[in-house]
């Protein structure tokens, strides 16, 4: 039986390749909490293209004050070269063994789920490893771009 990981690098592999859809793929980035600035911002990719974009934003007792939804969909190729960057920038690999929240920090929760192929990958990190780590750096990067261009310009995260 093959291990996890071989599961997971082969299909994606055959995605990019283009040799199977991305059906049952799902993507999921969580930022924040209820105690920061900009409280939670949510981005869902589905293999099948549809992006949903969300920011929740919370008051000083924590109840929810305001809420934006975005929601669009992205072509097959793409959602082959986010794919692509995934495996580029393996979050899977990421060493998270610093728990310590630091400063200003906010949580980043990374999840990565195949229906179709039954595995799930998922880690949750403070923000300043951005700063740490290199590929969480180029990752994260890749994610304010998507959120930007999903909000046209309204959201960003995990500003310098």
């Amino acid at each position: 039986m093959a291990e996890p990981i071989e599961v997971l690098l082969k299909r994606l592999t055959s995605i990019v390749r283009g040799r199977e859809t991305a059906k049952g793929f799902h993507f999921f980035c969580q930022i924040g909490g209820k105690d920061w600035e900009d409280g939670v911002v949510t981005l869902q990719m589905s293999g099948t293209g549809w992006t949903l974009l969300s920011q929740r934003r919370f008051d000083e007792n924590g109840e929810e004050e305001a809420s934006d939804l975005y929601s669009v969909y992205i072509s097959a190729r793409d959602v082959r070269s986010f794919v692509r960057i995934l495996m580029e920038q393996p979050f899977w690999e990421f060493d998270i063994s610093r728990w310590e929240q630091e400063d200003e920090e906010t949580n980043v929760h990374i999840r990565l789920a195949d229906t179709g192929q039954a595995f799930a990958w998922g880690v949750q990190f403070w923000s300043g490893e951005t700063e740490r780590q290199p590929a969480i750096s180029e990752l994260m990067k890749t994610i304010e771009l998507i959120v930007n261009t999903v909000s046209g310009g309204e959201l960003t995260v995990l500003e310098e």
